[in-house]
């Protein structure tokens, strides 16, 4: 049986602590996509055209997305997939099709090996409470 209450101060607890912040998880992550750019580098003297590679980093940076996720909180991953969502309409961000049609290859590629530094402008505990209250307030009316 699920248990929302134990999810929610799972959750909570994560929040309140700088460490999940400073997490070797997260500092993992972004030691990842900050080596991005010296695969980029191996990538064109591959002779790679910006679009392949492109191509390449777009499914590098989702699957390093999804790895992350795996060490998140359930309660926080469905609010972090949920803001994305509204964001890009993907649970993982723009599709590579959504950016290629906004911008060029070598601004898809300045874009996806740019780690996303304000995480703790939006991950709060106040915007994590008003999500659980608007997704599972109402579920319990």
């Amino acid at each position: 049986m699920y248990d929302l209450y134990n999810d929610i101060q799972t959750a909570l607890a994560a929040l309140k602590s700088d460490s999940f912040y400073q997490s070797e998880y997260r500092q993992n992550y972004e030691q990842q996509v900050a080596a991005l750019d010296d695969y980029v580098v191996q990538l064109k003297d591959m002779g790679l055209e910006e679009e392949d590679i492109a191509h390449i980093l777009y499914n590098k940076r989702q699957a390093l997305a999804r790895q992350y996720q795996e060490h998140t909180p359930t309660l926080i991953q469905k609010y972090i997939n949920d803001f994305v969502y509204s964001q890009h309409r993907s649970a993982l961000g723009w599709t590579f099709d959504q950016l290629a049609e906004m911008f060029s290859y070598h601004d898809i590629i300045e874009t996806l090996t740019t780690s996303h530094g304000n995480l703790d402008t939006w991950l709060t505990i106040d915007h994590f409470t008003d999500w659980l209250r608007q997704n599972y307030m109402r579920e319990s009316m």
